[in-house]
C-alpha cells in the first residue's frame, strides 16, 4: 500500500473559471524556494489549466492526471452536477473541490458524491493544498486497493461456496453409497473418507465467514442479542454431534442482552467445538459461565482439552500481527477473533487448572 512519503512529479489538472483565482493556486504550488526539496510534501512536475466542464472532460479522455483541483461553479456547469460528470469521466483520479464562501455544507456533499476532499476558497494557503492533495491521492490509492482485494475475496469465496463445497458434498453423497458395496474392513475406510470430507465442509464454511467478516465494514451496526439463547442454540448443536459432558450457568435471573451481531453465534460455536475437537478424553467437559455486570456481561468457556501453546496466547492480541502464522493460528480461532473485534468485545485465553484452557469473552451489554 502506498506510503504517506514524499510525492514527486505530480500531475495536476486545475479547473477554474476565474483567471486569477487559476493564477494565485500556480503561484502557491510553485516549488517552495525555502524548504529543501526532500522535505517538501508534494511536488508538482505539471499543472494543467482548463476553464470549462467541457474542456475538462475532453483533457480527461486524452490523459489521466493525479489529482484534480475542480472548482464546483464553470460557465457550463455548476454544483454537484459538476463534480459528477468528472468522477464519471476519471473514476481512478481523485477530485479536491473548491468551495465559495456561500456554499454552505457542499463540501460534505461533494465527498459524498465522489470527491476525496474539498477547500474553502478564502482559506487556501500553500502547504494546506500540499497536504490536502497528498492525503487525497493516498486516500485513493488505498480505496481502489480495497476494493480490489474485497472483489478478488468475492471471488473466492463464490469459488468456495459453490464449486469446491459442491464437490465435497458429492464425495459424501457416493460415499454414504459405497457402505452397501464393501466389507467391513471396507466400511472402516468409508467412514474415515465422509469423516474427512464433512470436516473439509466445516473448514469451508469456517473460510468462508471469515471472509464475510473481513470484507465487510469495519463499523458495523450491532443489534441486541439475548447471549444466553446464543450459548443454548449452540450447546444444543454440539451434544447433537458428539459426546460431551456440557454445563451452562447463568450468575443471576436476568437473561442478558450484549450488542453483537448475528455472527455471535459463529464465536460460541467456535469456541464449543474447539474445546472438543482438541482434546485426548473420550467425553471431553465444558463448562460455560454467563456473568452479567451493569455495563458488560462476560462469557467464560473452560475445558480440560489439551490447552493452547504459549507462543499461541502470547500473539492473540493483534490479527493482522505476522506472529500469527509462526503461532499456527487456526482457522477457527482467526474466526472468533475477526468477530470479536468487528463488534469490538475483549476475549482473553488463560490456561485451566490441571489441564485446559480457558476463554473470556467480554461484550458490552444492552
Amino acid at each position: 500500500m502506498t506510503s504517506h512519503s514524499r510525492r514527486a512529479n505530480v500531475e495536476l489538472l486545475l479547473v477554474e473559471d476565474d483567471d486569477g483565482d487559476a493564477r494565485h493556486i500556480q503561484r502557491l504550488l510553485m516549488p517552495a524556494q525555502m524548504v529543501p526539496a526532500a522535505e517538501q510534501l508534494i511536488e508538482f512536475g505539471s499543472i494543467e489549466h482548463t476553464r470549462r466542464l467541457s474542456e475538462t472532460l475532453a483533457t480527461l479522455a486524452e490523459r489521466t492526471p493525479d489529482v484534480v483541483l475542480l472548482d464546483l461553479r464553470l460557465p457550463d456547469s455548476d454544483g454537484l452536477e459538476t463534480l459528477e460528470a468528472v468522477v464519471a469521466a476519471a473514476p481512478n483520479v481523485p477530485v479536491v473541490v473548491v468551495t465559495g464562501s456561500a456554499d454552505a455544507g457542499m463540501g460534505p456533499a461533494a465527498i459524498q458524491a465522489g470527491a476525496q476532499d474539498y477547500l474553502k476558497k478564502a482559506s487556501i494557503t500553500d502547504e494546506l493544498l500540499r497536504r490536502t492533495f497528498r492525503y487525497a491521492i493516498y486516500r485513493h490509492e488505498r480505496d481502489r486497493e480495497i476494493a480490489t482485494m474485497n472483489r478478488r475475496l468475492m471471488l473466492l469465496n463464490r469459488i468456495l461456496r459453490r464449486d469446491i463445497r459442491n464437490d465435497a458434498g458429492l464425495i459424501i453423497g457416493q460415499g454414504d453409497e459405497l457402505r452397501d458395496h464393501v466389507d467391513t474392513e471396507g466400511m472402516a475406510l468409508v467412514e474415515r473418507l465422509l469423516d474427512t470430507a464433512q470436516d473439509t465442509v466445516e473448514r469451508i464454511e469456517t473460510v468462508t465467514q471469515i471472509m464475510d467478516v473481513l470484507s465487510s465494514d469495519r463499523a458495523v451496526k450491532r443489534d441486541p442479542v439475548d447471549l444466553l439463547d446464543v450459548i443454548e442454540r449452540e450447546a444444543a448443536r454440539l451434544r447433537d454431534r458428539h459426546d460431551v459432558e456440557l454445563t451452562i450457568e447463568l450468575a443471576g435471573e436476568t437473561r442478558p442482552e450484549v450488542a453483537a451481531t448475528a455472527m455471535l453465534s459463529v464465536v460460541v460455536r467456535q469456541l464449543l467445538s474447539n474445546a472438543v475437537r482438541h482434546t485426548d478424553h473420550a467425553t471431553p467437559r465444558v463448562d460455560v459461565h454467563v456473568e452479567p455486570e451493569s455495563d458488560v456481561v462476560t462469557m467464560t468457556v473452560v475445558d480440560d482439552g489439551a490447552g493452547i501453546s504459549d507462543a499461541l496466547k502470547a500473539n492473540l492480541d493483534r490479527l493482522d500481527t505476522p506472529t500469527h502464522e509462526r503461532a499456527a493460528i487456526g482457522t477457527g480461532l482467526f474466526l472468533v477473533l475477526a468477530v470479536l473485534e468487528q463488534v469490538d468485545a475483549d476475549v482473553e485465553f488463560a490456561d485451566n487448572s490441571p489441564r485446559g484452557t480457558v476463554v473470556r469473552v467480554t461484550l458490552d451489554r444492552v
